[in-house]
């Protein structure tokens, strides 16, 4: 049973022990709304048994209707943990208080009536369930981010690069909403466009129509792409030659290079540590950054931000990352960079590289919720003048 289902059990039981469960509603009500609790927390495990996968490709509606159900129950869960948390911090004080009502009173005072508060949870967490599927499915907005690169040749000063990052077309995403990406992605006018991972979630004879849009990304120094994980889960050795077709210049664990003005700009890719699950080559910084001389200026591309300090001992310029989908929801960041090495949305340094770590321009359709942490098609202007997001 893995991490997720485990989770996902734990959230619907302390949904159904905290909110449903001390209800005053009858018990037959109670039982029908607390397996209705769980079969929401648990929709990743139901859509496994049904369809054989997590991210399987279910009627839209379905795939809709399911999601929104999950991640109110997630939003619940929080509010109450968060609620439950409060009342424990608070309860010397209130039992204090209590004690000197009855003296003043010379009876206990009832306690109001849970009710109310209950409805109020459940509402807020449908409310915010809603708000965040919309924000996960909209077409991202344009996060412009000045980086400063020790070193940085004056050649290079305001060279522009688009990031995109884990898009995941698939049962979520499709063309539709790539197309009009790749469309703000191009009006940036960026210098180059880089891809750090999770494009596709699913085979390609199921998803080459729906990635066509990417062979339109337009920039003068190309488009360049490093794998992520869910290559990987969808096949990678029949996705490179779709991606290649698609003018994507694919790395995994090289470099290629490039001159701006005559400055030459090393570009290098690793792979994921999801390669190791099929018996292929993890991701190696020492071997992607071979063969270039110390002094040029070398951007990596990882999916996995965890990477940056490898990065930076390889004698990387700066690292690009995803993966984290910026946590998803505001409050769970730190966990999300708990097993992200520390790195979880924004720019960082790492051992005096520059790392920056994308929220991600989509997201896995299997959690399509976004709360507080938008998506962004990032463009990053190289500088020597420090750090500055908009």
């Amino acid at each position: 049973m893995s991490m997720i289902t485990l989770f996902s059990a734990f959230m619907g039981l302390y949904v159904i022990v905290r909110l449903i469960l001390p209800s005053g509603m009858n018990w037959p009500l109670k039982l029908i709304l607390s397996l209705f609790a769980l079969a929401c927390a648990e929709k990743l495990l139901l859509t496994k048994l049904v369809y054989g996968t997590m991210g399987a490709f279910m009627p839209e509606p379905v795939q809709l209707a399911s999601g929104y159900l999950h991640s109110a129950v997630t939003i619940l869960f929080l509010l109450l943990v968060a609620r439950d948390a409060l009342l424990l911090l608070t309860w010397p004080f209130r039992r204090s208080t209590g004690r000197q009502r009855k003296i003043f009173y010379g009876h206990k005072e009832k306690k109001p009536a849970s009710g109310f508060w209950a409805f109020t949870l459940v509402l807020l967490a449908l409310a915010l369930s809603g708000y965040g599927m919309r924000e996960a499915l909209r077409v991202p907005p344009v996060r412009e981010v000045r980086m400063q690169v020790p070193g940085l040749p004056d050649a290079l000063n305001g060279f522009r690069i688009a990031q995109l990052s884990d898009l995941h077309i698939g049962p979520t995403f499709g063309k539709a909403w790539l197309t009009d990406v790749v469309a703000r992605t191009d009006s940036l006018n960026p210098d180059l466009i880089v891809i750090t991972g999770d494009v596709v979630d699913g085979s390609p004879s199921r998803l080459e129509e729906d990635v066509a849009p990417l062979a339109d990304l337009k920039a003068k120094y190309g488009v360049i792409f490093a794998p992520g994980n869910h290559e990987y889960y969808s096949g990678i050795q029949q996705w490179l030659p779709v991606f290649q077709r698609l003018g994507m210049h694919v790395l995994m664990n090289e470099n290629t290079q490039i001159r701006v003005n005559g400055t030459p700009l090393a570009i290098a890719g690793v792979t994921d540590t999801a390669a190791l699950n099929w018996g292929l080559e993890g991701p190696d910084p020492e071997k992607a950054l071979s063969g270039l001389s110390k002094d040029i200026t070398k951007l990596m591309l990882s999916h996995r931000p965890s990477l940056a300090p490898e990065s930076a001992k390889a004698g990387a310029s700066l690292q690009l990352s995803g993966h984290t989908h910026g946590g998803l929801i505001l409050p769970v960041t730190p966990l999300i960079a708990a097993f992200n090495g520390g790195y979880v949305s924004g720019p960082y340094t790492v051992d005096g590289m520059p790392l920056y770590v994308s929220s991600g321009s989509g997201l896995w359709g299997g959690i399509p919720l976004r709360l507080f942490v938008p998506s962004e098609i990032t463009l990053i202007t190289l500088t020597g003048t420090g750090f500055d997001t908009n």
